[in-house]
């Protein structure tokens, strides 16, 4: 579109960034346009990288829909990445959380409460909130996310057809997901493709941690183009995983 910007925050993210590297960057206020002057250098200095609230998106996620006592660190209160909202839908969705210094602690109980959230600004977090939604009481709706379909795969169409496959109760709309909340459970008992999509299985994994039966989720390896030691991670948290060859 010639008439806005998609992934707005990431572009603040990024002039927040070369604004503390010592780099004058004068944008619109609508991200349309920018104005860079010339002969600026890069002041080198140390820069702590701020942990992943994507990635840790689905392990939260994971940790609310099941009997747990998580803490994920190095997460800050005040950060400017979208996928920070993962923390305020789960408390919208009455999870036991706190979040303080830098540390997301989750008391799971496996109930959750039914939410309407915009996910425009945190896509990348929309579909492990929708795998906690799976297994809410009543009908949660995700709205103004159309962007999801131009990612590695459809994130609407595909990651709904195998929610779908593996028993939830899930509808599709140019820009919405509709997720009718099953607290009992799904089915499971299938295989499952994650359509190469990193997103997609970890949020996959979450809903199997619900499962009556196991899903077998192929292609899973694909996780690593972000978080390489996921599925590790789970198994250490006490998720019973397995790798099948």
């Amino acid at each position: 579109m010639l008439d806005d910007l998609k992934s707005k925050v990431v572009v603040g993210q990024t002039l927040e960034v070369l604004e503390q590297a010592g780099i004058v960057v004068h944008a619109a206020d609508d991200y349309m346009s920018f104005k860079v002057p010339g002969r600026q250098a890069y002041a080198a200095k140390s820069y702590t990288v701020q942990g992943d609230y994507p990635g840790s998106a689905a392990v939260l996620a994971a940790a609310a829909v099941t009997k747990s006592d998580v803490k994920i660190h190095r997460l800050a209160e005040r950060s400017k990445q979208g996928e920070r909202a993962v923390v305020d839908v789960l408390k919208m969705m009455e999870v036991p959380l706190t979040h303080e210094n830098g540390t997301v602690h989750v008391k799971g109980n496996g109930i959750l409460k039914a939410v309407e959230f915009d996910g425009d600004a945190a896509t990348d977090a929309v579909l492990a909130m929708v795998a906690a939604a799976v297994f809410a009481e009543g009908t949660s709706r995700f709205y103004n996310v159309e962007n999801l379909r131009y990612k590695e795969c459809d994130r609407i169409t595909d990651y709904l057809a195998e929610l779908t496959r593996a028993g939830a109760k899930v509808e599709e709309r140019r820009d919405e997901i509709i997720v009718h909340g099953m607290p009992e459970g799904v089915e499971g008992g299938v295989t499952i493709n994650a359509h190469y999509d990193h997103r997609v299985i970890m949020a996959l994994t979450v809903v199997g941690l619900r499962a009556r039966q196991p899903l077998l989720i192929k292609d899973a390896h694909h996780v690593a183009k972000s978080y390489p030691q996921y599925f590790d991670h789970l198994r250490e948290l006490g998720a019973d995983v397995e790798w099948v060859k």
